[in-house]
């Protein structure tokens, strides 16, 4: 999601999946912030925020891709079974529009049902949303995206920026970042990025996101809640189980918590530097 945070940091681009180029779902006609996570490339990251939603009782949704979703199946599966939402991000996290431009709409779809296709192998339930990897889209490839029964296509107006380098910036104005939005707003999130290490800033500073939009009156919901979907029931008892889920059936559980907010102190420090790998 590299180039998506250089170029969208702080821009709303919270459109509907249509033929058309024109938004027809705008922010302020929404209710409600929803936090999202993409690609799920980490076991630990996946399980940490989870216990951050249960800890806050936050519902959350997911966008894993299809590599994340065959490598850690049984998380996945007890994620569904607890209520929260899971959205497609593609088989492969391939930028869409440069699939078209240079495979065609054959991969652009392939893309989009493969991943549907690994959902569907592990058992479990999803909503028919698209976030596109990097955050690139256009009116073809929302158009190949309706094609196959997506319904939204979806962007973001906020960000944790947790996969911008992690010896740059400060802890405090990625939390900025993510606190900028309004009601309606859809906030970006990783719970391990394609291609890189496990950084637990993520679930450091979640805790701490939820209560400044909480503290506006600003409601935490799933992400298809907020476009008109009935409210999600969120077994949390299953939900707390969830976070020790092994990656696969059969292996031993793994507890795990939500980690430690970071201190006063460090908000002033890149999330490199307050792990102490930075010089």
């Amino acid at each position: 999601m590299q180039r998506a945070i250089s170029l969208l940091i702080g821009v709303a681009l919270l459109f509907s999946a249509t033929p058309s180029t024109e938004a027809t779902e705008r922010q302020g006609a929404r209710s409600g912030v929803a936090f999202t996570f993409d690609d799920g490339m980490s076991a630990r990251g996946i399980r940490e925020v989870l216990a951050a939603a249960v800890a806050e009782r936050t519902p959350v949704t997911f966008f894993p891709t299809a590599l994340s979703l065959k490598r850690f199946p049984q998380i996945w599966r007890e994620i569904s079974a607890a209520g929260f939402a899971i959205g497609n991000h593609t088989d492969g996290h391939r930028s869409l529009t440069l699939l078209l431009a240079t495979s065609g709409e054959v991969a652009v779809r392939a893309a989009i049902t493969g991943w549907r296709e690994a959902a569907r192998t592990i058992g479990i339930k999803v909503i028919p949303y698209l976030r596109p990897p990097y955050g690139e889209r256009n009116t073809a490839t929302d158009r190949v995206a309706v094609s196959v029964g997506i319904t939204h296509v979806l962007n973001w107006g906020a960000t944790f920026a947790d996969t911008a380098p992690r010896c740059s910036g400060t802890i405090a104005k990625r939390i900025a970042h993510a606190t900028s939005g309004g009601e309606g707003v859809i906030v970006l999130a990783h719970t391990g990025a394609k291609g890189r290490a496990y950084e637990p800033m993520t679930a450091r500073i979640f805790a701490q996101v939820i209560a400044s939009y909480r503290a506006r009156d600003i409601t935490p919901v799933s992400l298809d809640t907020m476009f008109g979907a009935p409210k999600r029931v969120i077994d949390w008892t299953l939900a707390a189980l969830a976070t020790s889920a092994p990656a696969q059936l059969g292996q031993p559980r793994v507890p795990t918590a939500a980690p430690a907010p970071y201190r006063e102190a460090e908000l002033k420090l890149s999330p490199g530097a307050a792990a102490g790998v930075c010089g």
